[in-house]
């Protein structure tokens, strides 16, 4: 008997026909080994090795989002309405999480109360039908059989992402199928019937109730690859999953057209660029981004206002979020991928100019209108040292060295580090022992503290370094050279072993460390990935560890790609065996 695997974030696969995801989380040197460091190249696994493919035969519910976006196949007006009167709870952008499966409440519909909810939803979008019967489906009024089920035979194709079967279609608006029943039966010895908007409403309902919508489904359709082994999704499946890892949304018709004359696979790559070229598809991959730099969280952040009044009010975020969605928006489809750590470009309004950044205000800018200008070149490098992710990095009373070394480990370099020991936690122990001293207490002395204790000394090495280079920058990223102690600011730091050991002095010499290895490039490969199969565990090419044919795979596309853009990356990743291929399950 085959188990077919649900979807997860975690590492854990448990049989069953229900998604399980959980959140990312962060995760120690000892655990990952060398990278490499900066010398050297990343290497490229045999094409037949099976480490290439990753992820099981599955079937996973789909998001709360990824739902909305096919309600929107009915009407814009609902889905916003479902939204607005939270009529289903749909993962706001400020709770996303990376990858964004990690934030939904409903992962898998184990009893009747959780799907008592995709019940009220289905039933409200039916009425929505009903109510606005001619806007909707371009019926003439009154409807007409003929029409209703000519509408609905062309939502359930893009509702289940495939062209519908013969039986499907029998039973959905055959003659003795769903909406025909509807129209009329025979109920209690009643003949019992509804009108044409009614009966269209209603069958509308049942087809937001249908497994078929709810869920994708990775299986396959039996046909193998040995060279590397898997099964290859089918090209519905794989339609449906590129659309969704593209726009978060259903495939188009183009992508359904290709599916069912089987030419799809063949012609990927071209399905790729055209879909990228939409504002759709660029918008939501540049929110997927945001949300990997915590940069949607940014409007929840919590600094004390008393103590620091540039934050009071809230606006500081808001301009910092446009700030980096810009930024985000022009490296992804303008720059390439190493952009994203070394450009100088930023997108200022006045405040941001004036009160963070320091620079003149540049020709246009108003407190509402953002313009592009290059910022210092000792002072900035991309995104590592950018005033939005800086500040999602605070901690409420200031700067914290600890969080901003973290977010460099596991976001610029995707190295994981373990929490810390039971024993040097709680009150009395060593953390809060010199939690008390450290507000007086300089950047390099609170990492030196750390160091002195073997307990904290056995991880602190591997991301306090990455810590002391940020702080040249306060609480929201401004550009400092004396820190809170009215002491000069010391960022010197020896990097660690993970990526070469140099000795830097600051986050700008850091970002020319990172351009100059693989290890940038090999940790967005690893993300994007991540992101394409909702959650699967990847693993790094870490030469004498684990071989991370996937990812080096990916990464070396893009490498030797012409523009080494992120449109190159997201290219190299739905091509991969990895995207395309499915590990059988017996």
């Amino acid at each position: 008997m085959r188990h077919v695997r649900r979807f997860s974030v975690s590492t854990h696969w448990l049989a069953g026909a229900l998604p399980l995801c959980a959140a990312l989380a962060f995760g120690c040197h000892g655990e990952v080994g060398d990278t490499g460091g900066s010398a050297g190249s990343t290497p490229l696994c045999n094409s037949s090795d099976p480490t290439n493919v990753i992820a099981e035969q599955r079937i996973g519910l789909v998001t709360s989002t990824q739902l909305v976006n096919m309600i929107k196949l009915v009407s814009t007006t609902e889905a916003q309405s479902v939204i607005d009167n939270r009529i289903f709870d749909v993962t706001t952008d400020v709770r996303h999480r990376f990858p964004p499966p990690a934030a939904e409440q409903y992962r898998s519909i184990p009893d009747s109360t959780t799907l008592n909810s995709f019940n009220t939803l289905a039933q409200h979008v039916g009425n929505y039908v009903r109510d606005h019967f001619t806007e909707v489906t371009k019926c003439a009024t009154p409807g007409t059989d003929a029409c209703a089920t000519a509408y609905l035979d062309s939502l359930a194709i893009k509702a289940y992402r495939r062209q519908l079967t013969a039986e499907e279609k029998d039973r959905f608006t055959g003659a003795a199928g769903l909406y025909h029943t509807l129209r009329s039966q025979l109920v209690n010895n009643y003949q019992v019937t509804t009108s044409v908007e009614e009966a269209t409403g209603n069958s509308v309902y049942g087809l937001f109730m249908t497994p078929q919508l709810l869920w994708r489904w990775e299986l396959g359709a039996g046909v193998a690859s040995t060279s590397p082994p898997g099964v290859y999704l089918t090209d519905a499946e794989l339609a449906s999953n590129l659309s969704f890892y593209l726009t978060d949304e259903p495939p188009d018709d183009m992508l359904i057209a290709a599916a069912q004359a089987g030419n799809l696979r063949s012609n990927l790559a071209a399905h790729v660029d055209r879909i990228l070229a939409t504002p759709t598809s660029r918008a939501w991959l540049t929110k997927v981004m945001a949300m990997y730099f915590l940069l949607n969280q940014l409007p929840g952040t919590t600094i004390d206002a008393t103590k620091f009044p540039i934050v009071g009010g809230g606006g500081v975020f808001a301009d910092l979020e446009e700030e980096s969605r810009l930024f985000l928006n022009d490296v992804m489809w303008n720059g390439k991928v190493m952009d994203l750590i070394t450009s100088r470009k930023a997108f200022l309004n006045t405040n941001l100019a004036q009160m963070i950044y320091d620079v003149p205000v540049p020709a246009g800018a108003t407190a509402t209108n953002f313009v592009e200008t290059t910022l210092p070149e000792d002072e900035r490098a991309g995104m590592l040292t950018s005033a939005a992710f800086i500040t999602t990095r605070a901690r409420a009373d200031g700067v914290g060295v600890v969080p901003r070394g973290l977010g460099v480990k596991q976001l610029f370099l995707c190295l994981e580090t373990p929490p810390p020991p039971t024993a040097i936690m709680g009150e009395g122990g060593p953390i809060d022992a010199q939690m008390k001293t450290f507000a007086t207490a300089t950047a390099q002395e609170q990492v030196a503290a750390r160091a002195a204790v073997p307990l904290c000394a056995q991880c602190h090495p591997t991301f306090d370094p990455y810590g002391l280079v940020l702080d040249w920058y306060d609480v929201v990223g401004r550009f400092r050279t004396v820190d809170h102690v009215n002491k000069p600011i010391d960022g010197t730091t020896k990097l660690p072993d993970d990526i070469g050991g140099q000795t830097v002095t600051s986050a700008v010499q850091l970002a020319d460390v990172l351009s100059k290895s693989d290890l940038f490039v090999n940790c967005m490969s690893k993300r994007f990935i991540a992101y394409a199969l909702q959650g699967s565990a990847i693993e790094l090419p870490l030469p004498g560890k684990q071989p991370g044919c996937a990812v080096a795979d990916v990464a070396n596309k893009v490498r030797r790609s012409s523009n080494q853009s992120f449109t190159d990356l997201t290219r190299a990743v739905a091509t991969s065996p990895a995207f395309t291929l499915r590990k059988q399950v017996q």
